[in-house]
């Protein structure tokens, strides 16, 4: 049984700042996945107890700052608001 290399992969696209192609010039989205901002940065998970929902939060490693919380605050707290809504207007004692 014989096995061929598989030739490396081009890197060129990584490195470039723009793809052309069928006339269109396309900007990546990212460079590289080991960026420099990927590496100063960590996430959590943690449950939001009024809705039960995992919520990741992503902060700085070194000054333990918020930079973003997915799902957000204020996406928690509006489905918390209609969950009181349609609870109210329901009839629990069925």
């Amino acid at each position: 049984m014989t096995m061929e290399s598989i030739p490396p992969a081009n890197n060129k696209l990584l490195q470039t700042d723009s793809v052309k192609l069928n006339d269109k010039n396309i900007k990546p989205v990212t460079k590289c996945a080991t960026s420099a901002l990927n590496l100063d940065i960590d996430t959590k998970q943690a449950i939001d107890h009024t809705t039960g929902l995992l919520q990741t939060i992503v902060t700085e490693k070194i000054s333990d700052k918020i930079i973003r919380k997915i799902p957000s605050d204020e996406y928690l707290h509006l489905l918390n608001l209609l969950d009181g809504i349609i609870s109210g207007s329901i009839d629990k004692h069925v």
